[in-house]
């Protein structure tokens, strides 16, 4: 296996595991997925997706527009330890509401995650 392949599964471990805690603390705030708050976060994780995707992209090597393969491999890992996660632990909160919450951020940055990189693959290499 490759770069390409080797540290995007790397990343998507260690970025999952940071999420948790990135998750508790919004989720410490007050946001709830029943609450306004949430919207707020959900608009706060645009830019720091598109932040992430620059980093993968230094990290990698490789220019934006390479990045949508690397970014579904991180996502794939992120998804896969969150579905594990919700099912087998408490991780992300200790009520249903905290779980819900903190998933839906996941969910949330996972598909802005692929969206993003999607549209970025679509830029020319003269483009950047």
């Amino acid at each position: 296996m490759n770069k390409l392949v080797v540290l995007p599964i790397i990343i998507g471990v260690v970025g999952w595991f940071a999420f948790i805690f990135v998750a508790r603390f919004i989720v410490s705030l007050g946001a709830q997925a029943t609450q306004p708050s949430l919207a707020l976060a959900f608009l706060v994780a645009i830019p720091i997706v598109i932040v992430t995707i620059i980093v993968v992209s230094k990290i990698l090597g490789i220019a934006l527009h390479e990045t949508f393969m690397p970014m579904v491999i991180i996502t794939i890992i992120a998804l896969t330890f969150d579905g594990a996660s919700v099912a087998f632990t408490g991780f992300y909160g200790d009520t249903i509401e905290e779980t819900r919450t903190s998933s839906a951020l996941l969910l949330w940055g996972a598909g802005l995650n692929i969206c993003i990189s999607f549209l970025l693959s679509l830029r020319t290499p003269s483009s950047e």
